[in-house]
């Protein structure tokens, strides 16, 4: 009787959540690649070619870019330490927020580059894995849908138990030779139960942006001190160059360029590990100048450091850095990293794609053998008796 309780609750998840869960699937495997993708179609923005010149300061980079904008006030500016990557300069436009533009430099020559392209179409994809866009009923749906996905795995597991108590290594096996219903069973169980720990995974890290309270319980029981809403870890925050761009409409004051190239210079000579990039917010409070940087070894897109320079007396008032957190700490700053396996390297990419992809297998599975029950039911319903 409970097996049959358990098998109705498997399927009736499976029919109502599996729509939700075959498109939060799919855009999240398209995002597991966002900036592959964003690199292959933005070479001639985001690439330049090495020259024999040196680059340029921070601040003749400033001047260019006030010359060819003579409107726009910079809010921050990005350097990195590949000679072939281009230089960004990042505008704040009326409203804040994510109202940001951003603007791709030629390092050597302050030549502005094209605007991004796809960009538009990776937040709507975004938007679609978190809410479905449809705002916040799409994201409780999501969110009620992850927990869905949660009860499947372990029902899935519990209603397959006999077989793989008799043998796990046949019911983690497919029999491609196999025909009908006996295949798409196969199919369904065995590549469910490969996945079943990535799923799971997949689902308790996924719930850190659909529940305010999961997010809360993650950080108590871290000990952690849970930042301001829209500044949580885990945030997605890529490297200047995939933010979008668009036009200032206001006319603002200009920044005071003078001494940020001091300052930069003084950033570089505080670290002891290279930096693959570097963020300076302008303009600087009181000579008080904040950089938001990368090792050029870091583990992870979220593994950022920051520090804070006073430039009166060229002294460092505070450093934070990734490896020093504690590892609770570490962890929620690591959500993203750890959603789409990226944490764990290419192997843990490959894998959460995969994963990600195995929702249309499963549902459409899924919902086959569901068919293939009515249908034998139907007949042995309308089988007439001796």
């Amino acid at each position: 009787m409970q097996k049959k309780v358990w098998f109705y609750v498997h399927w009736f998840l499976g029919l109502f959540a599996g729509t939700v869960l075959v498109i939060v699937g799919l855009s999240g495997a398209v995002l597991s690649y966002e900036k592959e993708i964003f690199e292959m179609i933005n070479k001639e923005s985001l690439v330049v070619t090495v020259r024999e010149q040196e680059r340029l300061t921070p601040e003749a980079l400033l001047e260019a870019f006030a010359m060819a904008k003579p409107n726009a006030t910079p809010s921050a500016i990005t350097l990195f330490s590949d000679p072939k990557a281009s230089a960004s300069i990042s505008v704040q436009g009326q409203g804040g927020g994510r109202n940001t533009m951003v603007y791709y430099m030629n390092p050597y020559t302050g030549e502005l580059l094209p605007e991004l392209k796809g960009r538009q179409f990776f937040r709507a994809t975004l938007d679609l894995h978190r809410r479905l866009m449809l705002s916040e009923v799409g994201k409780q749906l999501v969110g009620a849908s992850t927990i869905g996905l949660i009860i499947l795995c372990f029902s899935g597991v519990y209603l397959y138990w006999g077989s793989i108590r008799r043998s796990l290594k046949k019911s983690l096996s497919i029999n491609f030779k196999a025909k009908g219903r006996g295949f798409l069973y196969q199919l369904h169980s065995a590549s469910s139960l490969w996945m079943f720990p990535f799923l799971v995974f997949i689902s308790l890290t996924g719930l850190f942006w659909s529940y305010d309270w999961y997010r809360a319980s993650l950080y108590t029981m871290a000990g952690v001190e849970m930042p301001k809403k829209g500044m949580h870890h885990g945030q997605k925050k890529m490297p200047k160059q995939a933010e979008s761009l668009t036009e200032v409409k206001s006319i603002q004051k200009p920044v005071a360029v003078e001494g940020v190239t001091q300052a930069w210079s003084f950033f570089e000579s505080t670290l002891s590990k290279p930096y693959a990039y570097a963020t300076l917010r302008l303009p600087s409070s009181k000579g008080v100048y904040e950089f938001t940087y990368m090792d050029e070894n870091a583990p992870h897109s979220q593994a950022i450091n920051m520090l804070s320079v006073q430039m009166k007396d060229l002294k460092v008032l505070s450093h934070t850095r990734y490896e020093d957190k504690g590892v609770g700490e570490q962890i929620l700053t690591s959500m993203l990293p750890l959603h789409s396996g990226e944490f764990f390297g290419w192997g843990g990419r490959i894998v959460i794609f995969l994963a990600s992809l195995g929702m249309l297998l499963f549902a459409l599975t899924g919902v086959i053998l569901y068919i293939n029950r009515r249908k034998k039911l139907h007949k042995k319903f309308l089988k007439p008796t001796p």
